[in-house]
């Protein structure tokens, strides 16, 4: 058994419809629950988000990002044998 441990990738999914998709690997036995946070604030999946935690990876996907989206992306991953946390500061800049 052992505490969790992360590597991650960010992808810009889709230039026209400003998508971003983070991808958080996560290895930890047991297996972690993964939440995600923006700003402080625990993200549920909805229109703007999709959120999976399949075969040990957190997905955080983003969708229609406007400047408001900008924030402190957080990934918590926590097992019996502890707890990490991985920030993702998303810049929006551009014009609409």
């Amino acid at each position: 058994q052992y505490s969790p441990v992360y590597d991650c990738e960010i992808f810009i999914t889709n230039q026209i419809l400003f998508s971003v998709r983070i991808e958080v690997v996560i290895d930890a036995v047991p297996v972690a629950k993964i939440d995600w946070f923006c700003n402080g604030e625990l993200i549920k999946p909805n229109e703007k988000y999709d959120i999976s935690d399949e075969a040990n990876t957190g997905v955080l996907s983003i969708h229609d990002v406007q400047h408001n989206d900008a924030g402190t992306y957080i990934l918590s991953a926590k097992n019996d044998c502890g707890q990490i946390t991985f920030e993702v500061p998303i810049n929006v800049k551009g014009k609409w």
